[in-house]
């Protein structure tokens, strides 16, 4: 849900927007969140492909992404990738799948 869609529906209910529930959009993010955000999406997923298991994100080449997008800080970019591929891994992994 976007900010704006979020405000609509309390002024539809009338009710008064919480701070705390207010959605964060992309734009509010740190730079460094950003930029680790824009680099993990550049980078290919790596599947088991007998069983379907997902295994990360493919790092080959990932020196080349960090100075494509101009990152300054390459170790907190990257420490941020780790961070996100890891959350990423376990809500694949816990994910049932479709009967």
């Amino acid at each position: 849900m976007t900010r704006d869609k979020y405000f609509d529906i309390c002024e539809m209910l009338g009710s008064t927007p919480k701070p705390e529930e207010i959605p964060v959009e992309f734009a509010d993010l740190y730079d460094e969140i950003q930029e680790g955000i824009i680099v993990y999406n550049m980078l290919q997923d790596n599947w088991d492909t007998m069983s379907g298991v997902y295994l990360g994100k493919v790092l080959a080449g990932i020196n080349d992404l960090l100075d494509i997008a101009q990152v300054d800080n390459k170790q907190t970019c990257f420490n941020i990738i780790q961070v996100i591929d890891k959350v990423r891994s376990k809500l694949i992994s816990n994910k049932k799948p479709a009967k």
